[in-house]
């Protein structure tokens, strides 16, 4: 059983006035004779702190550490911001200001979470030291321990620079610090317990866009200046330990010391694609070659991030959420281009050249894509590769996943999807991209059970029927022989395709709205694909599709389940832009975990037996009738009659027994009794209320499970964001 303190229920001026957060997110400690704790990567720290107002400390799940005393502050503040990210327009960082000559030692901001699986972790983040009228300064305190009190400890000081505390418990300097000027660290910590670091300063700055900042070495003329650390730093060994369970930094000079500290752009990463199979509430069963097939669409303008790079100073971390980045006219209002990303990645090995990094990125998606239960990707290609834009680039990865795949020993397969271009584009010169000269040697390729080589374009349609006869001939003249999956964005041209397509897919509803695709699709092809979304929120023109939650991607399943389709295609895997289903930002794994219940139930014909209790929590972090700071109230899509936004909390239980479901929100808590199953509570979001939910799960009066949500719901806002936020709760004592 996870035990959390009460939550408090807190608006902005309430912490003005001297009142804080304190809550935890779940974790487990292990003691002695305990089961091996739940590992993830779900809860670690992604932070650059923009959504929430100045001037106040920052929501759950961050605490505050120490004592309040006179003349110290612990505030966000826009003058704060780091020049790394460089978020102009809302941007803000976490800054300690101490001029107490009476306390402020201990103090500061801790992030509690379950704890990282093994293999290597990754912390990265942005700080800044500034002493106070020509004084020592303020000595900053950076650590990440287990639930022991075991793990890693950095110094950052004016006399002492940069430092790390060795096994025997004593210092190791790496670098010299000045006062006043902005560093980012970023320290990787190895399975062996060795921490390996890159620090860099944010000297010489070109302009005020974060693509200014992307770390780079040497010549020293270059934008920023790397600073090279001892080469004993490669190899400072951490005391040992089971795994991370807090994040702090803290204050550590004497009380009498003044001045500021500032943190900004905190990131964390750990193995994403680590075994699931503790957190799921069913026994995954290895199904082998079965005939129903479970894809999911690849899109490759949104790979997973991984690189050799420092994971803190990537494109992903430091563009999210930014609105001082170039964003074009449609999505101003929004502030972003998208609301979550994929989870940050430990950096990969250095030295890999760039088409090995790009391969082995994709080999993990792979090993994600195959633990939720899928046998393939539908993944995007541009026609012409040729191209000196950012199509080679693109194209690039998805020839990495070909060649990724190629590398499995499960049989993981690649359908490629290949654009076409305009509506006038040649058939001929389309059939002679060299995309299908190397779709065609891959052995990942998708082929029919008489050789044929599966291929497939979003939007189908667009080409007439006579089109693509053309195209599929030419390539069967080159030798590649090849068969057309449809990719459908509407459903009135289906007998127009019936003599060309194997089979039919479609891009799908955006809500629970349930749909006769299956049974229209199959009066024309023997092969019949069921689209399957989690929801769909685009920053272009400020727009969502009310998702209702879990709804929309649980009625896409069970209508691919009641109707019996052949495949099941989710909708995307990875378009950040609208909607994605990997292991993310804001999203987690819930959306993943869910997903694997259904593809199995969907593959075996049975629903799969509960074996351990979880809950599923989903949220947006505002009601949607909360005035912004920034940009316009966002717009739902009408369907069947309906454009407003559902405002409401859910959580969804697979239950192995019948048990009482409770969601607090602040000193309200709602009950419902549940049978065994799955089974959806939902209680309406209060508008203009400050908390962080809570979920529960009882049975004979007693806490079965018991967790606050990761994501608190605020009652100021800078920009709208209508994204669900979600995450999963459950006990290794189930």
């Amino acid at each position: 059983m996870i035990n959390l303190p009460p939550s408090p229920t807190m608006t902005y001026s309430s912490i003005l006035a001297g009142g804080f957060l304190a809550m935890t997110v779940a974790f487990f400690p292990l003691p002695c004779g305990a089961a091996q704790p739940l590992a993830s990567v779900e809860q670690l720290p992604v932070e650059r702190f923009d959504e929430y107002p100045a001037g106040f400390f920052p929501p759950h799940p961050w605490r505050q550490v120490g004592k309040l005393a006179s003349d110290l502050s612990l505030t966000l503040e826009a003058s704060a911001e780091s020049p790394f990210p460089a978020n102009l327009v809302n941007g803000k960082g976490f800054r300690l200001r101490d001029e107490s000559s009476s306390g402020g030692k201990g103090s500061g901001l801790a992030c509690d979470f379950v704890q990282t699986p093994a293999g290597e972790v990754y912390l990265g983040f942005d700080f800044q030291l500034e002493s106070r009228g020509g004084g020592q300064g303020l000595d900053l305190q950076t650590e990440l321990m287990d639930s022991s009190g075991r793990g890693m400890l950095l110094r950052m000081s004016r006399e002492g620079g940069l430092q790390v505390m060795g096994a025997d418990g004593s210092y190791v300097s790496l670098a010299s610090l000045a006062q006043g000027k902005w560093y980012h660290l970023g320290v990787t910590i190895s399975s062996d317990r060795k921490a390996s670091f890159s620090l860099y300063s944010a000297e010489g700055k070109k302009s005020n866009l974060p693509t200014d900042r992307v770390p780079v070495v040497f010549p020293e003329e270059s934008p920023f200046h790397f600073v090279r650390l001892p080469m004993q730093a490669d190899s400072v060994q951490l005391p040992e330990s089971d795994g991370y369970s807090t994040l702090r930094f803290i204050s550590t000079g004497e009380d009498e010391r003044q001045g500021t500290w500032t943190v900004d752009n905190i990131t964390m990463a750990g193995k994403v694609d680590a075994d699931r199979s503790a957190w799921l509430p069913f026994k995954p069963q290895h199904l082998g070659e079965s005939d129903r097939k479970v894809l999911a669409y690849y899109y490759p303008i949104y790979p997973s991030g991984a690189s050799s790079q420092d994971t803190g100073l990537g494109w992903y971390p430091l563009s999210t959420m930014n609105a001082a980045i170039p964003i074009d006219p449609k999505r101003l209002e929004a502030g972003t281009k998208y609301f979550y990303h994929p989870l940050p990645r430990v950096p990969l090995k250095s030295g890999l050249s760039k088409e090995e990094a790009l391969i082995q990125g994709r080999e993990e998606e792979i090993l994600l894509a195959r633990q939720m239960g899928l046998d393939g990707f539908i993944v995007d290609f541009f026609s012409y590769p040729a191209d000196t834009g950012g199509q080679e680039y693109f194209n690039n990865v998805s020839f990495a996943m070909l060649d990724a795949a190629s590398r499995q020993q499960d049989n993981f397969k690649i359908i490629p999807a290949v654009y076409a271009g305009s509506e006038d584009a040649d058939p001929v010169a389309y059939a002679n991209s060299p995309v299908f000269k190397k779709a065609w040697e891959s052995s990942a390729t998708m082929r029919t059970k008489d050789g044929r080589m599966i291929i497939s374009m979003w939007l189908t349609e667009r080409q007439t029927p006579e089109w693509w006869k053309k195209a599929l001939a030419e390539l069967t003249r080159l030798g590649y022989p090849s068969a057309l999956l449809t990719q459908f964005n509407s459903m009135g041209k289906l007998k127009d395709f019936s003599d060309v397509a194997i089979g039919m897919s479609n891009w799908g509803p955006r809500t629970p709205l349930r749909t006769n695709w299956v049974e229209e699709a199959r009066k024309y092809t023997p092969l019949v694909v069921a689209p399957i979304a989690p929801h769909d929120i685009r920053s272009r023109g400020s727009i969502f599709w009310e998702a209702e939650n879990f709804d929309t991607l649980r009625r896409t399943w069970l209508t691919a389940i009641e109707d019996k389709a052949d495949w099941a295609c989710i909708n995307t895997w990875s378009d950040y832009s609208e909607q994605a289903m990997a292991p993310s930002t804001a999203i987690g794994f819930a959306p993943y975990d869910i997903s694997a219940y259904y593809a199995q139930w969907f593959k075996t014909g049975q629903a799969p037996e509960i074996v351990r209790d979880v809950l599923y929590y989903s949220y947006r972090r505002h009601h949607s009738s909360l005035e912004a700071a920034h940009g316009k109230k966002w717009t739902a899509v009408k369907v069947a009659g309906k454009d407003t936004a559902e405002d409401k909390i859910e959580v969804l239980g697979f239950l192995k027994e019948p048990g009482e479901l409770t969601i607090r929100m602040g000193d309200e808590v709602l009950r419902h009794k549940a049978d065994a199953g799955v089974v959806s509570f939902k209680v309406p979001l209060p508008a203009n209320k400050a908390f962080t939910p809570e979920f529960g799960l009882e049975r004979d009066g007693k806490q079965v499970l018991h967790g606050a949500g990761q994501y608190a719901v605020l009652d100021q806002i800078e920009y709208p964001n209508m994204l669900y936020h979600s995450g999963v709760l459950t006990s290794p004592e189930n």
